[in-house]
Order: C-alpha cells, then structure tokens, then sequence
C-alpha cells in the first residue's frame, strides 16, 4: 500500500497484507487487515504531524478494536474447544495490557513517546502473532467449520 503524505512525499505502509499472513478464515482475515489498516493510520498521522488529538483517537482505535478482535477469537476457541485457547488468550492478555501502558505513556507524553520504535513493535507484535500463534489454531478452527 502507497501512502500520500500531506508533504506530497509517497511513503509505503508501515505493515501491508499478503497472502503468507492468511489463516484460512476469512472474517480472522478481515480483523487483522483492519488491525493493519489503524496501525498505518496512527503511522500516517504520526509522520504527518497530525494533532495530539488525531493521534489519540486512533491509538485509542486501535485498543478498542484489538480487544475486540481478541474477544472474537476467544470465543471461537470456546465454541470449538481449542485446547490452545487458554494460553492463547493469555497472550492476547498480554497484549492488552501493553497496548494500554503504550496508550497512557502517550496520553502522558504526548506525541514524543509515539516513536517510530512503538511503531515498529506494532507492526512486529502484530506479523508475529499472527504467524506463530494464529496460525496454530487455523487448522482447528477450519476442522470444525469455521471459515
């Protein structure tokens, strides 16, 4: 994905999709492109210069949003019995609480602390777990039906 800076200069997406980061189930899919496309929006507005408020809002975006895309995946686990269901929402857990320390320090900082290093752990959190950890329970899921 291109993106267009305000100072007319083009940058590529911090994080992009591709086929490799599928796991075979379309709304899981669907959530982690959209957690994709707020990472590279809070990206963007970092880069731009956006307010203090632009950028809060879509940190806080993509807190509400990971919690929900958490949420539904925890259930799947519950619906289809997932033994790897409890450590996995353990990670999920994890997360969240990273997500929210990251989110106050901001709120607290201000724009200084959203750093191209929290970006970076953003985008490798995300790819990462994904990978590894989503990817353990696509087979599961999709044995049970879920696609």
């Amino acid at each position: 994905m291109i993106i267009k800076s305000n100072n007319g200069v083009v940058d590529m997406a911090l994080i992009e999709w591709s086929a490799e980061l599928s796991v075979g189930i379309d709304s899981i899919d669907q959530q982690h492109k959209e957690l994709m496309n707020i990472i590279n929006r809070l990206d963007e507005a970092m880069n731009n210069g956006d307010s203090i408020e632009v950028l809060r809002k879509t940190f806080t975006d993509l807190t509400h949003y990971t919690q929900k895309h958490f949420a539904y995946e925890e259930k799947l686990f519950n619906l289809h019995d997932y033994e790897g269901g409890t450590e996995h929402k353990r990670q999920h857990d994890e997360l969240i609480v990273q997500l929210i320390e990251l989110k106050e320090k901001f709120d607290h900082y201000q724009k200084e602390k959203l750093t191209e290093q929290v970006m970076a752990f953003l985008k490798n959190w995300l790819t990462y777990h994904i990978l590894e950890t989503d990817k353990a329970y696509s087979e599961h899921l999709q044995a049970q039906g879920v696609n």
